[in-house]
């Protein structure tokens, strides 16, 4: 299908269900959709209580839209980020046959990563038991998003994967030993640059290298090893250098100073395809934690989903008067985890109707495991038991297509058949909220909750031999993870100052 005729069709197909049947009272209508009992893939905060059904799997919110504005007047950068499924994503080139697979397919590789994603999270960023390695949490194609850089003076262009879920910027250097496969340029070559600058042992950029994993035998400088969760590895100098990230108009300020991996030696199929990563975590060394002198330690980003030529967009600085309406729930804190973004998660409604879950559902327990994180790097959503087990019995009590097997072989999410249905505006679904903790709750004494309304795309997925598929799944060790696929057509700040992350509802 067309995303322009899904658009198309499903435009009227809620204005019919709100009783427009004139397209010319557009306006009038658009308003009547945002109360309405009916809402359309881009379901409306405003309205969601008393909202049960999606009328259709693919459509842009009609009314109480949260638009982007300008930010001409605002002490930001605003970049962009690629789907690693977008043509021009280097994740994307990587792959000679990526632009022959189906939508289908390219969902099954993305279900397949997720699981490898979340098993390694799961596992909470142990040390390696047998070789004292620290296992980091980015795990074999990982990168779901990617962000353009220029580094050293003068500035040499990259790509990077972004994650939220680890604390280390990193690039393939020369001289290389091994790095990974970029097709698209050479390595960041330090001899070119007159700003690059490695750290010495007694720098703290050394000795607080995260998890103690560098060391200066046998030199002067300081060479770093860091391991991640599927075997790869990045091994080289921790050094210093100046590092520009793009504005949209292609403006850009450079940042000296900046701390970063000069990898000599990668290991692993991990980052094929892109030229190292951006460490966005809580850790001293991610970029947002070295750049929160310069843009307010605020970030943002709003996603586009991987059925889209369209960029997504990623902000340092406040939001604030860009983008309307954000509501925050504050950062938990799970010492044993530092580097994610934990979340307080208070309930679900499916359906109109708040789901029964045991009491510490969302707890982040002794040992560290459970509680529930935000991450950019896994594609779909996870619920620990109790959460998925109640959220699959609430779906299925109100579809009432027949439950299928899923088109993706070998992976087992639960599915519907929806032959003979218009995906575009006739299909009707459960909607879904997530309810969080409100940081106003106690220091302006406002509502105790807040809540993240699901969009239908955020749920739900239409794939071949028309199944129609629930794009949640449930997790290992009690930890819950929002994945991006919620996320998408949302803006997400991640407010460091203030310690919590906030959310909009918007068209990315």
């Amino acid at each position: 299908m067309g995303s322009l005729l899904r658009g198309a069709l499903v435009l009227i197909a809620v204005l019919v269900a709100v009783g427009c049947t004139d397209l010319l009272q557009t306006a009038q209508c658009m308003g009547a959709a945002a109360g309405g009992e009916i809402l359309s893939r881009r379901s409306l905060a405003a309205a969601h209580a008393g909202s049960s059904m999606y009328s259709s799997n693919m459509a842009r919110k009609l009314a109480g839209r949260h638009e982007s504005k300008s930010t001409q007047n605002q002490q930001v950068l605003r970049t962009r980020l690629l789907h690693r499924d977008h043509p021009d994503s280097p994740l994307s080139r990587s792959s000679t046959s990526n632009a022959k697979l189906s939508h289908t397919e390219r969902m099954a590789a993305a279900v397949k990563r997720s699981w490898a994603r979340r098993d390694y999270i799961s596992s909470r960023g142990r040390l390696t038991r047998e070789a004292g390695d620290f296992e980091s949490q980015v795990t074999q194609d990982t990168g779901e998003y990617t962000m353009a850089l220029s580094v050293g003076t003068p500035p040499q262009r990259f790509v990077a994967v972004m994650d939220t879920g680890s604390d280390l910027v990193w690039l393939n250097c020369m001289p290389c030993i091994q790095c990974i496969n970029q097709p698209h340029g050479p390595p960041f070559d330090p001899s070119l640059s007159s700003s690059y600058s490695p750290a010495s042992c007694v720098d703290n950029a050394c000795t607080d290298f995260p998890n103690g994993q560098s060391s200066c035998a046998g030199t002067s400088s300081c060479e770093y090893f860091y391991a991640y969760g599927d075997g790869s590895s990045t091994t080289g100098d921790v050094a210093y250098e100046t590092i520009t990230v793009s504005n949209l108009d292609g403006s850009g300020t450079p940042i000296s100073h900046v701390t970063f991996g000069c990898g000599h030696n990668q290991t692993g199929d991990s980052f094929n395809g892109a030229d190292g990563l951006v460490g966005l975590g809580q850790g001293s060394f991610s970029l947002p934690s070295q750049l929160q002198n310069i843009y307010s330690d605020i970030f943002s980003y709003c996603l586009v989903g991987d059925a889209t030529s369209s960029a997504s967009t990623f902000l340092f600085g406040s939001p604030e008067g860009v983008i309307q309406g954000l509501v925050y729930t504050p950062i938990v804190t799970n010492s044993l985890i530092p580097t994610f973004y934990y979340v307080g998660m208070t309930g679900i409604t499916v359906g109109g109707t708040q789901l029964d879950l045991p009491i510490g559902t969302f707890d982040i327990y002794l040992d560290g495991s459970g509680g529930v994180i935000m991450d950019s790097g896994t594609t779909l959503t996870y619920l620990n038991n109790d959460a998925y087990n109640a959220v699959v019995q609430a779906v299925q009590s109100l579809i009432t297509y027949p439950i299928i097997s899923s088109p993706l072989e070998g992976l087992d999410l639960m599915c519907f058949d929806v032959t003979g249905v218009d995906p575009a505006s006739n299909i009707s679904v459960p909607t879904m909220v997530f309810h969080f903790q409100s940081s106003d709750a106690s220091s302006t004494g406002g509502p105790a909750t807040v809540d993240y309304v699901l969009d239908l795309e955020n749920v739900y997925v239409y794939l071949e031999n028309a199944a129609l598929c629930l794009t949640i799944l449930p997790t290992m060790n009690g930890l819950s993870i929002i994945g991006n696929s919620a996320q998408v057509d949302h803006q997400i700040v991640f407010d460091r100052v203030n310690n919590q992350i906030g959310w909009a509802s918007t068209t990315c």
